[in-house]
Parts: C-alpha cells; structure tokens; sequence
C-alpha cells in the first residue's frame, strides 16, 4: 500500500510539472498612476508572452485613456518586432484635470508567424490571402473577447490553427482613478483669492471679523487648512445638499470639504467661482461661525446676522449666497 500511494503522489507531481512546462499564456497587465504632487496621470499597458510562446509569436499592445465623459485623452501602441524581448509595453503620461475619472484600457494580443501566400489558383496567377500559423489558437478569444480589471492570464487552448491576419486580440484589461487637487493646485486658488478679493470686502471682514483679522493673518490660516476631497465619483462623498464646499466648524483645525460642484466641469466655471467658495470657507473657517441661525446653537454666530448690517441678504435659502455675495464686492443692501 506505500508504495502504491507514492506512486501516485509522484505521478501527481510528474503531471503538475508537465502543465507548467508546456504553459503557453498570454498575459496582459493595465494600470493607472496618478502622482498626488504633479497631478501627472501614467497608464502603463503590456503584453508579456511566456518562455513557451516567445518565437512562435510577437507580442502586441494598444493602450488609451478616456476621461469621466468618454473622451479618448491619450492613446499608443507597441509591439515587438524582432520577438526577443518577449513583451510589448505602453506608456502614456500627461497632466490630469482634477476632479476628472481617468480609464486606462489595455487591448493584448500577439503577431502570429507568417507561412506564406496562398495562391487560389497558380494557372492565373491570382492570390488570395498571406496565411499566418497560430499553433496555440489564441485566435479562438476573438470572436467574443472579454475585459478583466487590471490583470489577466490568457491560457491558448489549441489545437494548432491557420489565420488570415496576422494581429490576434484575446481581450483587454482596464484601471481607472480620480484625480484630486494637488497641494499646489490648491495653494494657487488660495493665493489668487487673495489676489482678487475686493478692497470693499476685505475692509468688511476687518469690520466685522473683530480683532484678530487681517488680509494676511486670514488668508494664512487658509493655506494651512486641512482640504477633504470629494471629486465626481470619489467614494463616500457625504451628503452636500448641492453645495460647493463646507466646513466641519465643530472639528479639531475646521478643515474643509470639497464637493464635486467645486471640481471643474466642460461647461466652466464664472470667473471667480472656486476663489470665492475658497474665502467663504474661510470665514468659517476663521471665525467658527455657521452660515444660518442654529437654534441647536443659539450663541454661535451666523453670516445673516453678522453681516447684515454690512448688506448681505439670503434671499434663495442657500448658502452659495455668501459666495456670489464676496464674487459682487461684498456690495451694501440696495
């Protein structure tokens, strides 16, 4: 009985490292990279051929980018012509939009080695197409290729097969990311903010924000707030009741949430949107105060009463009010 079961345990073996060997696989790989300093977006595509496979085939790959819209940003190809590196890689890098989902989708497939023409018929000369040998048949994952996330290992089936067109695509892979702000991107948004707030506003604030505010001291302790993103698709994107921005007030260092609204669109934005959302919040910011009186919070104070008598009117309920108010001047009530 031992030595009955050794055998078969070697058998096993012997059986395991015969399907290693002869391994003929296709694999395609798709990733996307967004460095959070530069905003630069890097999709890397490749192909590789195993050891088995390397001289009977040339590896090929086409990669691109769409972004949140569909819209192709980026795109390349690359092969292997001679078949001695056995892989074929692309690589495509440029700057992102923030609050833009980029796509990177890898199409993976493989050159297959050209016999030679097929004459139709040699008495006229007539020739019908050049014939390529696919001894694994990985031409058997075209007629309904399938996308995999990231990574996928195309195994061919066999048996040997002659084709037509020497270019066989088994499928694709595919990776997407968001791309946020950078520290920079923000930083530049607090500094033009600064730039653009009306001397009117800023003689407001320094009225009503008492004694601690000046132009330098506020816009200084923006630049150091914590800014929590929340772009189009990032995931658990609290709940905004349409708004731009808020700030936590309630929070240790009040940062400051980004909603998509904040991100920018096709359409645009008014000049000096996102600027001004930027000095509303940091108002909040600053002073703690809310944008409505809180009957939860009677002593905390509010921008309807802080500001009215300096002609801030809510007339449509919403707290974008405050922000088209700073875009106007911080103008008196007519």
């Amino acid at each position: 009985m031992k030595s009955f079961r050794l055998a078969i345990v070697l058998s096993a073996v012997m059986s395991c490292l015969c399907q290693v060997s002869a391994a003929q696989n296709i694999i395609g790989s798709t990733t996307l990279d967004i460095d959070p300093n530069s905003g630069n977006v890097t999709a890397t595509c490749e192909t590789d051929l195993d050891a088995t496979l390397q001289g009977t085939y040339q590896a090929l790959v086409s990669c691109s980018v769409m972004d949140t819209d569909g819209n192709v940003v980026a795109s390349g190809t690359a092969g292997d012509p001679d078949g001695e590196q056995g892989y074929a890689q692309a690589v495509l890098t440029f700057l992102g939009i923030p609050g833009t989902t980029y796509t990177a989708r890898g199409h993976h497939g493989a050159i297959a080695i050209f016999i030679d023409d097929n004459p139709d018929d040699y008495t006229k000369n007539v020739y019908d197409y050049n014939y390529y040998y696919d001894p694994y048949n990985f031409s058997s994952f075209e007629g309904a290729p399938i996308e995999y996330p990231v990574y996928n290992d195309w195994y061919g089936p066999g048996p040997t097969q002659t084709v037509k067109l020497p270019s066989i695509h088994v499928g694709s892979t595919t990776d997407n990311k968001i791309r946020y702000y950078t520290q920079s991107e923000l930083q530049a948004l607090i500094a033009n903010a600064q730039a653009i707030l009306s001397p009117h506003c800023d003689a407001v604030f320094a009225q009503v924000i008492v004694p601690t505010y000046t132009n330098a001291n506020f816009f200084n302790s923006l630049r150091v707030t914590a800014f929590l993103q929340y772009p189009p698709g990032a995931p658990n994107i609290p709940e905004s009741d349409g708004r731009d921005a808020d700030t936590q007030v309630d929070q240790p260092g009040r940062p400051i949430e980004l909603f998509p609204n904040f991100y920018p669109t096709k359409y645009g934005f008014p000049a000096g949107f996102q600027e001004s959302v930027l000095t509303h919040e940091g108002v909040h910011h600053y002073t703690g105060w809310l944008d409505f009186h809180d009957p939860n919070n009677p002593l905390t104070p509010d921008f309807q009463t802080q500001f009215y008598s300096s002609g801030y009117r809510n007339t449509s309920g919403g707290s974008g009010d405050f922000s088209t108010w700073i875009t106007a001047g911080c103008p008196a009530a007519p």
